[in-house]
């Protein structure tokens, strides 16, 4: 999943300083040369960088590199827009499945389809996103309610890898889908008390 492209970073702080000429201003900088930000023909150097995240009062990590908190000295928190798309797909699937979860499975499925999303910088009001992560959950349920068979053996484990880059792989870059891999199944081996995984 992508994150804010840096282009679209500046136009947010653009939009938060109130327009590119404010920021430029703030930042000691040219309206022209934040221009040429938002197309991408510069890159900026690190003392612009930090006086355009002091400017807009922003994370200098954020404007980098889209990871972490917007704004500066802010803890990051739960998106609970999100957080209520996917509890809202969860109980969809269950009403359209006649499936009745327990606590812990609800928790362990919206705690895992939230770490997939939180920094996807999806539009969370779009239908397309909503179908996206409706797909998610019944993706989650059933690699979920498979993966204890395949994971009894070493084969089964290497099987369970591959049906779980599959999955993901829409959602997921190849190596990040093989890594998400490697610590969910590796999460529940130690679960189920079995280290065999490599």
């Amino acid at each position: 999943m992508n994150k804010l492209s840096f282009q679209d970073r500046v136009k947010k702080i653009i939009s938060m300083a109130g327009s590119a000429d404010k920021l430029a201003y703030n930042a000691g900088v040219s309206p022209s040369l934040i221009g040429k930000y938002l197309s991408g023909k510069t890159d900026p150097t690190r003392k612009k960088l930090i006086a355009l995240a002091d400017a807009a009062c922003v994370n200098i990590e954020w404007l980098v590199t889209g990871e972490g908190p917007m704004r500066a000295g802010e803890r990051e928190r739960f998106n609970i827009e999100l957080l209520s798309l996917i509890i809202e797909s969860l109980d969809k699937h269950e009403v359209a499945n006649q499936d009745k979860f327990t606590s812990d499975e609800k928790a362990e499925y919206i705690s895992y389809i939230y770490e997939l999303y939180c920094e996807a910088g999806l539009d969370l009001t779009s239908e397309q996103t909503k179908y996206l992560v409706l797909d998610t959950v019944k993706e989650v349920i059933n690699l979920f309610s498979s993966l204890d068979r395949f994971l009894e053996t070493k084969k089964g484990q290497t099987q369970a890898i591959k049906i779980f880059k599959k999955a993901f792989g829409h959602a997921l870059s190849k190596d990040e889908a093989a890594l998400e891999a490697h610590e969910m199944i590796g999460a529940r081996l130690l679960k189920k008390g079995n280290k065999t995984l490599k």
